[in-house]
């Protein structure tokens, strides 16, 4: 099993800005541009729940099976 350490590490789908170069407001924007992209990540993520969860509450319904009658030894029988 390999540990966290030796597993390859994936590569970031954000582009790595310099910030030292970025003022202050330049930062605030960044920052509220990345605010943007977490909320619409987060968005993705409820939708997706929200669809698997309809999906397999659909197929629970269908699996249920209606049982109109008694488990038991059949009448008339006698235990031989």
């Amino acid at each position: 099993m390999l540990e966290d350490e030796d597993r390859p590490k994936k590569p970031s789908r954000l582009e790595k800005l310099m910030l030292d170069p970025m003022s202050v407001s330049d930062l605030r924007a960044y920052i509220d541009e990345l605010g943007a992209e977490i909320a619409r990540a987060e968005a993705e993520v409820v939708k997706r729940q929200g669809a698997r969860g309809h999906a397999e509450g659909r197929l629970k319904s269908r699996r249920r099976v209606e049982c109109s009658f008694s488990v038991g030894p059949a009448p008339g029988w006698i235990g031989r």
